[in-house]
């Protein structure tokens, strides 16, 4: 059975005891996004030629310039790994930032790539994640709710909800906060 904004909609009534609600994309975009970014979970690859050094970041991949988002990125036969903006700009070593929307690689010239990363899935009316995640993407929607109508105590209540329900899920599932942002101190 699939997640759908309907089901999450009345859920989300029932919990919040707003039985008003009639329109949630806004709380449920902010919700499948922060999903999208704590769970790491949805997968897509893209494949292309390149041009000049640089790929277009895909439209679904994770917001912002995040190497979190990438999961790997294979040039020719070649499995790059992520540098900083300095080692990019000296161009001595091989590797790839995201910066603007657009990951810079080295070696630059035009070469086959396949780039694997994480979906950001942002649109309401298409819920990509699998069932075990409604509990915790219902828990994210009543904190976003709450919080929009200024009720901070049950949005940090439903949010710490939302993480207990994620630390509960497998690791294979998830990726734990602390490890997450370890891995993104990676400059």
């Amino acid at each position: 059975m699939a997640i759908t904004k309907a089901v999450l909609l009345t859920r989300s009534k029932q919990v919040t005891g707003r039985t008003e609600l009639t329109d949630i994309d806004e709380e449920l975009t902010e919700s499948l996004i922060q999903l999208s970014k704590d769970t790491l979970v949805l997968k897509a690859t893209e494949t292309g030629t390149m041009s000049s050094g640089s790929i277009t970041k895909p439209s679904d991949m994770l917001s912002g310039d995040d190497i979190a988002g990438i999961d790997a990125l294979q040039v020719n036969n070649d499995v790059l790994d992520p540098i900083s903006l300095k080692e990019w700009r000296e161009g001595k070593i091989e590797g790839y930032v995201i910066r603007n929307g657009i990951i810079l690689v080295i070696p630059s010239s035009s070469k086959s790539y396949s780039l694997y990363y994480v979906k950001e899935n942002s649109d309401p009316d298409s819920i990509e994640f699998a069932d075990e995640y409604k509990l915790a993407l219902l828990y994210m929607l009543c904190s976003k709710i709450y919080e929009n109508n200024e009720l901070e105590e049950n949005a940090v209540l439903y949010g710490q909800k939302y993480q207990r329900e994620l630390d509960d899920l497998t690791p294979a599932l998830y990726l734990g906060s602390e490890i997450r942002e370890r891995s993104n101190l990676r400059i």
